[in-house]
């Protein structure tokens, strides 16, 4: 296994396991302690290449350590993420089991606060956060629909959904013979059949650079009355309680506000606004459960690296088999420039996120546990997997910890 050193860099340690005995294995392992000289309460198996971090015994007549796992590296653990491009959710909690376990969180603390929240689920029954962060849609899609095919964006919030909406109007708005418009998916998806000529597309970013980006959105908008209502205020976890007129301040601010909500305050992350951090793999979610999953993204632009240029060709090319005589031989509009005032950073949120993220080892830790859905699914990211995230998801412990708990 690994273990946290204070500065949170990560050791290798072994993974003990102890299985029952038959009494052959009894006897043949206390020859084989007398032998090697070893304790029989300090015995530490090998790793090997298997899900769980163990190997089949070296002892005769010991039983294996564990069974049915063969391979515990990153692109095995990705398939039972993220097989086939759907999110496997039945892996949320443990994702965000091991983020608290990241955080040095005691597992007893999160369950007494899961146990003094109980009254209030019994009285009024909500998604749990681990269930929101990695299920819930961002906004209406877009639709162009036209007799010879028809072009579907779904939205990623903090992902140029903006920009792209706007692109879609001005690109399509005005075609001869078809329909703009806009819809939550629920609303279109029954439309159509699998047969349907319908291509889906979206465009999304480096994972932890859309939470960063989605957490310097919720400041953004922190005081506004409209995303954050005022009665709901009270409810919002320590985070939004704390100072934000130094760096320092905002950079301890934004450690809380990971730590808050890798707790599951029930109440706490449930206002619209929150969604700007949720998991890019939302979208998937949704499609997964509309129309017994029988719609699956046609292709995304993996990085938002000169949206202006790239979406319409990456449209063209994508889709033009199905609209061919609306992209055939046609020239589409560029993507409109970002005009965001919260993309200029002028409180420094972002860049207080930007610094605890390369600084806090346990932190950046979390945040990689979160997003292995996310780094899952989207495979083509240009810059891959981080460095960081990498070494957490190559670890023994990581593997072992998220796939035992599905078992």
């Amino acid at each position: 296994m690994m273990s946290i050193t204070a500065n949170g860099v990560r050791q290798k340690t072994s993974l003990r396991c102890y299985p029952l005995l038959t009494l052959s294995g009894i006897l043949n392992l206390l020859g084989f302690a007398y032998h090697q000289g070893i304790l029989l309460s300090k015995i530490s198996w090998e790793n090997s290449s298997s899900y769980y971090g163990c190997t089949h015994s070296t002892v005769p007549g010991y039983p294996a350590c564990c069974s049915g796992t063969q391979d515990a590296s990153w692109p095995v653990i990705r398939e039972h993420l993220c097989p086939a491009g759907r999110p496997n959710l039945k892996y949320a909690s443990a994702l965000f089991a091991i983020a608290r376990e990241e955080l040095g969180v005691n597992e007893t603390e999160f369950k007494a606060l899961q146990i003094s929240q109980q009254s209030l689920l019994q009285r009024y029954p909500r998604q749990a956060v681990h269930e929101r962060f990695y299920r819930n849609p961002f906004q209406n899609a877009t639709l162009f629909t036209h007799p010879t095919g028809n072009l579907l964006y779904i939205p990623i919030w903090k992902g140029a959904n903006i920009q792209i909406n706007q692109w879609m109007h001005r690109a399509f708005e005005n075609a001869l013979g078809g329909i703009l418009l806009e819809a939550k998916l629920d609303h279109v998806l029954p439309i159509f059949t699998e047969t349907s000529p319908l291509c889906i597309v979206t465009a999304v970013r480096d994972p932890i650079s859309h939470f960063l980006s989605g957490y310097n959105e919720i400041e953004f908008r922190r005081n506004s009355p409209v995303d954050i209502p005022l009665h709901k205020r009270k409810y919002l976890t320590k985070y939004y309680q704390m100072p934000i007129d130094t760096l320092k301040d905002r950079k301890a601010r934004f450690q809380q506000f990971v730590y808050d909500l890798v707790m599951e305050h029930a109440q706490g992350f449930e206002v619209g606004v929150f969604k700007h951090a949720y998991s890019m793999s939302c979208i998937l979610s949704e499609l997964k459960r509309l129309e017994k999953g029988k719609f699956h993204l046609t292709g995304y632009l993996p990085s938002l690296h000169k949206l202006s240029t790239k979406f319409p060709e990456f449209v063209q090319g994508m889709c033009e088999s199905i609209l061919p005589n609306r992209l055939h031989n046609h020239s589409l509009p560029p993507v409109p420039a970002n005009t965001h005032t919260s993309s200029y950073d002028l409180e420094g949120f972002y860049q207080a996120a930007k610094d605890v993220w390369a600084e806090d080892r346990p932190v950046a830790n979390a945040l990689c546990a979160l997003h292995a859905m996310d780094y899952a699914c989207w495979k083509d990211l240009p810059d891959g997997v981080p460095a960081i995230c990498q070494e957490l998801y190559d670890s023994t412990d990581f593997g072992y910890r998220l796939l035992s708990s599905n078992r």
